[in-house]
């Protein structure tokens, strides 16, 4: 699994195991503002998102541009473990 750091944050892949947490935020309305208006979603479509990032996870920049996967990492607190968010990467042909 890929990981990465810095002295508050870890970086990683989302899981199934960190269904609540996702949930929970997504249910926040105050949350949703910054999401593009997103917020409430199923324990069943989160399922379905967490599953289908992590079949298309690839940090190879060959496979974003051609929509072959994307890169997408759940951020969580380095010392609690608690979900803090997402953030990811995508490939912008300039």
């Amino acid at each position: 699994m890929i990981t990465f750091n810095t002295d508050r944050l870890k970086f990683r892949k989302e899981e199934v195991t960190d269904i609540n947490s996702i949930y929970e935020m997504l249910c926040d309305p105050e949350v949703g503002k910054f999401r593009g208006g997103v917020t409430k979603k199923s324990i069943e479509e989160i399922k379905e998102i967490i599953a289908e990032n992590s079949n298309k996870f690839s940090v190879k920049t060959d496979d974003i541009a051609k929509g072959k996967g994307h890169c997408t990492f759940g951020v969580f607190d380095i010392d609690t473990d608690e979900f803090m968010g997402s953030c990811g990467l995508k490939f912008v042909n300039q």
